[in-house]
């Protein structure tokens, strides 16, 4: 009986081990399935992709965003057409979601912003940046806020503040839009239902809406974005707490100041812009959009020349539904259009007519020239009276366009600040003062005393320091000197000298290392510059003694002050640079298609030449002429590999008598510093050893360039575009004159060209034939600068006795006048090409072109330089700068 129970124990508990293994295996079994499951079936109340999406997400190429790139304008979303299948079902689909039927309905925007972002990566509208990225962007100074939005100035951080080597177009300024409190959007919600905190951050779907609409549309005439963060619906002044951002390009707000500004021809492109954008929203893809609620200041002009729409977070969808014509009527008017089948077709066109005529059509086309009012008085009265397609006012104002040339500087130079009678501030920038008073105060740019050295003061807007706005740089600096107790002061401005309005914080002291600032420019006050110091000593004891104590300390504040002198003229030229960035982009495109490399940039072309793998030579031409060294040879690249851009470039060593590299380069860079390009790209560079040694094998190599190698064993030269079959010889058509014109004849396209080529001639000191001219469609190019810094056979300047004169190099130039005392004497201009040659690899021992010296070519340049700012100031004062200038 014993056994018996054992063995049914036994056997109870192994029933009971079973029973349990099989609970758990069945477990992890349904476990496994329900997760397996999950990655398959996604939950339909998840807003957030799975871990692998998102992972993708991660790492997709940031260029595929733009899902209307390109010049389509009427692109049909259902059609498909785009990279990423994107539909209109899909698109309406989100703006169902953007667009809440009413505030009872909607969801909050915490969750609306993920979402989105969520429906945005699945329909490939990235964005360019990262939050982490817009976080790490530095704020220059508030451009406003609205009832809507907090609007910043943004810019890239600096890595080396004190550098001069960054050009500073390659510092992108950009703008970041920020929700506020919309306090009109809380009323609107609380009138549907009452509770404040579900209402506050509803103003966040406005942000949204325009976020999507210009990450979803790719025109002109709208700003472009750079990037957006939607991380929640919180409201904060700091970057980082900020939940939803929208980076965009930077542009100057249109004004009626602004408009009258600029040109007639200016204005009429513009006008345009305008037209352009009223067709786009008459013919999108999501059918006629409304913007009824727009602003003057909504406009902005980028680059100030292309006029952009920046605002569409009221955009109308459709036009509305109607019963009968009196619902069609505009808001606050008479004026509409016919109800028909139950919706009010053509509101939403007339509506953007009105809106956009009264804000801009009508301030840019009044004034306009007496052989043109007639016409343009009909199309404005057409506009007045809503009675004109987008399609119609296109081909007048085409037609108006063409009639009339675009200056380089058009639209930038006559801004406002550049605009107030054009007189004072234009003289201070002509003569590169871009410190009116640089004996009294020393600029520093991107600079402040943040919180340091305040006082008060008694015309101060505020109790802790003394701010006050004034409305020139000049003012500002009169008040300071005329204030015993200012030390220095900051201006909130990167470009106070052409600001018309500007806020200004004195400090009380000067001492210390200020703070890098961007946006902020400082100025402080030098020793000894108080208006009772700059009166006449008069103890003879005092005068004596100051003569007697001049030595070496005196000789050093001198070379102090021409240290300032020359950074002063660097930092003008770089913002003239900037001023003239589309001329000079457009200018370097012609020079390197004409060179035939369209559609390369000059810094891409380098930095092939630098990083390619040379793979031999050819065509080696050894220099002839007695004591002659050197030649010229082209130089094999790989380019089998990916991203490799060019496959032979001339290499150049020459010390002779006639041709030298070193004088290429000289010319080189005096083209590229006077804003010309009429000289083709070049860089300085060297061979490897190694290839030296492969090459040296080959004995006309041996006998060109053997003696020039160095001790190291490598070979040290100028490598430049090689000159392509289109360049031929050109004949020279324009004409020297003995004396100036009495009446100033506008040039033409080709007559400009050969003035600039005939300009850098004379100041190259370029030796050549006067019948040997070698260039493409009338761009005469100087593929024989090597041939500079000869004897000139003739004087060149008469040439610009024709009173015509590029506005780019006489805004160059003038950034080199000597001073107050002699207007029209260039100084240090050829110190800075001297310079610009030091920094691109050239040692000064080596700047050797025949007997010269790097010494002597300061003197040259600057002495041709001032024979030829002789000749225009006088043909400006003579005609005015607008007859002179192009």
């Amino acid at each position: 009986m014993s056994c018996r129970r054992r063995l049914l124990r036994l056997r109870t508990r192994k029933s009971l081990a079973l029973l349990v293994f099989s609970v758990v295996f069945l477990g992890l079994v349904m476990t496994y399935r329900t997760l397996s499951g999950q990655d398959s079936l996604p939950s339909p109340s998840s807003s957030l992709p799975s871990l692998e999406k998102r992972r993708s997400f991660r790492f997709r190429p940031r260029d595929g965003f733009n899902v209307m790139r390109g010049s389509n304008r009427n692109f049909d979303l259902l059609g498909g057409g785009s990279r990423n299948g994107l539909t209109k079902q899909q698109v309406e689909e989100v703006l169902a979601m953007l667009y809440p039927p009413d505030w009872k309905s909607a969801r909050e925007p915490d969750e609306v912003a993920i979402i989105l972002k969520d429906r945005m990566l699945e329909l490939d509208l990235l964005s360019p940046m990262t939050c982490g990225e817009i976080d790490n962007l530095q704020i220059g100074g508030s451009m406003g806020s609205s009832a809507k939005k907090f609007v910043e100035r943004l810019e890239e951080p600096e890595l080396d503040s004190y550098s001069y080597h960054r050009e500073r177009w390659d510092r992108k300024v950009m703008v970041v839009k920020s929700q506020a409190n919309d306090v009109q959007t809380k009323i609107a919600c609380m009138k549907q239902i009452y509770n404040a905190e579900f209402c506050n951050p509803m103003g966040n779907y406005h942000l949204m809406r325009e976020v999507f609409f210009l990450t979803l549309f790719q025109h002109p005439s709208l700003i472009n974005i750079l990037g957006y963060c939607l991380r929640g619906d919180h409201i904060s002044l700091d970057m980082r707490k900020k939940g939803m951002m929208l980076v965009m390009e930077a542009g100057t707000p249109l004004t009626s100041d602004v408009v009258s500004s600029l040109s007639w021809a200016r204005r009429v492109r513009v006008a345009l812009d305008v037209a352009s954008l009223l067709e786009f929203l008459q013919t999108s893809p999501l059918g006629s959009l409304g913007l009824p609620r727009l602003q003057m200041k909504d406009f902005v002009l980028v680059n100030r020349k292309q006029l952009k729409l920046t605002d569409m977070d009221d955009v109308v969808l459709e036009d509305k539904q109607c019963r009968r014509s009196s619902d069609c009527l505009m808001q606050g008017s008479e004026v509409g259009v016919e109800c028909q089948d139950g919706r009010c077709r053509g509101l939403n066109q007339r509506t953007n007519l009105w809106v956009f005529g009264r804000l801009v059509l009508v301030p840019l086309l009044q004034q306009s020239p007496p052989e043109e009012r007639k016409a343009v008085d009909d199309m404005l009265d057409r506009i007045r009276r809503l009675d004109v397609s987008p399609n119609d006012l296109i081909i007048f104002l085409e037609e108006l366009a063409d009639k009339y040339e675009i200056r380089e500087d058009d639209g930038i130079r006559d801004l406002p600040g550049y605009n107030a009678l054009k007189n004072k501030r234009d003289q201070h920038l002509d003569r590169g003062e871009l410190n009116p008073q640089p004996h009294k105060y020393k600029r520093m740019d991107s600079s402040n005393f943040p919180g340091l050295y305040d006082y008060t003061c008694g015309d101060s807007r505020v109790l802790w320091g003394c701010v006050m706005t004034f409305s020139s740089l000049s003012a500002a600096m009169d008040h300071c000197s005329d204030d015993s107790e200012c030390r220095a002061f900051a201006v909130f401005s990167a470009n106070p000298e052409t600001e018309s309005r500007m806020t200004v914080v004195f400090k009380g002291k000067n001492s210390g290392i200020p703070h890098v600032n961007l946006g902020v420019t400082l100025f402080l006050k030098k020793e000894g510059s108080s208006i009772e110091q700059e009166e006449p000593i008069r103890n003879k004891g005092l005068e004596v003694a100051k003569d007697t104590h001049k030595g070496a300390e005196g000789k050093s504040d001198k070379k102090m002050s021409e240290a300032d002198q020359m950074k002063e003229m660097q930092q003008c030229v770089s913002r003239h640079q900037v001023n003239l960035e589309d001329a000079l982009h457009s200018r370097e495109r012609r020079v390197m298609a004409h060179m035939g490399m369209k559609g390369m940039t000059e810094k891409s072309w380098k930095r092939a030449v630098r990083v390619q793998s040379i793979t031999g030579f050819s065509s080696v031409r050894p220099l002839s002429g007695q004591g002659s060294h050197g030649g010229s040879m082209i130089i094999n690249y790989n380019t089998s590999s990916a991203g490799h851009k060019i496959s032979r470039a001339k290499f150049v060593v020459e010390e002779g008598e006639k041709q030298n590299h070193v004088a290429f380069a000289l010319v080189y860079h005096l083209d590229r510093l006077l804003g010309l390009y009429h000289t083709p790209p070049c860089t300085e560079g060297v061979i490897a050893s190694t290839l030296v040694s492969t090459f040296n094998a080959d004995e006309a190599w041996h006998t060109a360039f053997g003696s020039m190698t160095h001790a190291d064993g490598t070979l040290r030269g100028l490598f430049v575009a090689p000159t392509p079959k289109v360049i031929k010889r050109s004949p020279l058509e324009l004409q020297y004159l003995d004396s100036m014109v009495t009446e100033v004849v506008t040039f033409d396209r080709t007559q400009k060209l050969q003035l600039e080529y005939v300009l850098l001639w004379w100041l190259g000191h370029i030796s050549k034939p006067s019948d040997l001219h070698r260039g493409f469609k009338g761009h005469l190019i100087h593929v024989d600068a090597d041939q500079g810094f000869q004897e000139p056979a003739a004087d060149y300047v008469r040439y610009l006795n024709h009173c015509q004169f590029p506005n780019v190099v006489y805004k160059v130039l003038s950034c080199f006048r000597c001073g107050s005392n002699m207007p029209s004497k260039v100084c240090f201009l050829g110190q800075e090409v001297v310079r610009r040659m030091e920094a691109s690899g050239f040692k000064l021992a080596d700047l050797h072109v025949r007997e010269l010296t790097e010494r002597d070519y300061p003197a040259l340049l600057n002495g041709a330089a001032s024979r030829v700012l002789e000749t225009v100031d006088k043909c400006v004062h003579t005609f005015g700068r607008e007859k002179v200038l192009y």
